[in-house]
């Protein structure tokens, strides 16, 4: 049994029906390479997110077996006659782990870890915490996303604004490592998200609200 891929995680991969990934399913003797005939496969997922389907998509299910009802043939081909497995998604993201068996023979096993939309921004350490007053006095910081359940997702281009522009300002395109500049004296937080800061002051606030854990008090101007 080999993977079309060599996969380990699927990113954004939580859109219920979605194809995750596919796997080529091919039967040899390990004496000669050769069989009479294939026997069923049955592709399961033994733990976590995620659905199973095979051959013509028939059916959607945490277990599969190949039949007529469920992939459109009985398992017994040729030999040499490949199949084909699909993780489907079922909404959720998570560790998935899938066995492979033929014949009751166990095959194989895959760990796909399958990662959710960023629902948070995590700020990594600034290249300073103290910066000085001018254009050549700035601090950087990278920004990656995490899932729902905190799973990273990689970095992440995002906006972000200064509570006090006439302390500190920002880079204002979409990015995902947050430049700092000093203009003053003082303090200032920055904020990362998704919205463009001129959108009206109706839709920052609530944009402030959900992204208050990803707020860093960074910039004290000497």
């Amino acid at each position: 049994m080999t993977a079309t891929a060599s996969l380990s995680t699927v990113t954004l991969g939580t859109v219920d029906g979605a194809l995750l990934a596919s796997f080529l399913l091919d039967q040899k003797n390990g004496a000669t390479n050769t069989m009479a005939s294939t026997v069923p496969w049955t592709v399961a997922i033994t733990s976590g997110p995620g659905k199973i389907s095979m051959g013509g998509r028939i059916l959607s299910a945490k277990s599969v077996t190949e039949s007529v009802a469920t992939t459109g043939v009985d398992g017994y081909q040729a030999a040499g006659t490949a199949k084909s497995a699909y993780l489907i998604s079922d909404g959720a993201a998570g560790t998935t782990v899938i066995t492979f068996t033929a014949g009751g023979v166990l095959i194989g096993t895959r760990t796909i870890s399958i990662v959710g939309a960023p629902t948070a921004y995590v700020f990594g350490t600034p290249t300073k915490s103290v910066i000085g007053v001018g254009a050549s006095e700035t601090a950087s910081v990278a920004i990656t996303g995490a899932d729902a359940l905190g799973t990273t997702t990689g970095a992440a281009s995002v906006y972000a604004f200064s509570s006090d522009t006439s302390v500190a300002t920002v880079n204002a395109t979409q990015a995902s490592t947050v430049v700092i500049t000093g203009v003053k004296s003082g303090s200032a937080t920055i904020t990362v998200g998704m919205l463009r800061l001129s959108q009206p002051q109706r839709s920052q606030r609530p944009w402030q609200s959900r992204l208050a854990r990803s707020q860093l008090r960074l910039l004290r101007s000497a």
